[in-house]
């Protein structure tokens, strides 16, 4: 299979949930995240070419619980293997730019949850 990601992908789930900025509910857990952007596992399908305004919280059990404030555009969606759930493949966008610096501590936050 031909590998077109641009950046470096951490690739296992996190217990890390996502919740929409506008609404507060969640929108679904973390399955992997690189510094342009992130797969989410999640039970409502969304739009590809939508924005999600999202914030991150970070696996509990941290001394400093930690929250990423992230603006992500949907680059696709497709139901996952268990029924009634989606995989969302997100990008980085706005003032979350791939490969800024949001971005980038995001990535090494995770890593240090891990």
């Amino acid at each position: 299979m031909d590998e077109r990601r641009r950046f470096e992908r951490m690739t296992q789930v996190f217990p890390a949930e996502v919740y929409s900025r506008q609404s507060g509910k969640i929108v679904g857990l973390v399955a992997d995240v690189s510094s342009g952007g992130l797969l989410l596992r999640t039970e409502t399908p969304q739009s590809p070419g939508e924005d999600l305004e999202l914030t991150l919280e970070l696996p509990a059990g941290k001394q400093v619980t930690r929250e990423f404030e992230l603006v992500a555009r949907v680059r696709w969606c497709e139901p996952d293997i268990a029924p009634g759930t989606y995989v969302l493949g997100l990008a980085f966008t706005g003032r979350t730019a791939p490969d800024g610096p949001v971005a980038m501590d995001l990535v090494r936050a995770l890593k240090d949850a891990s």
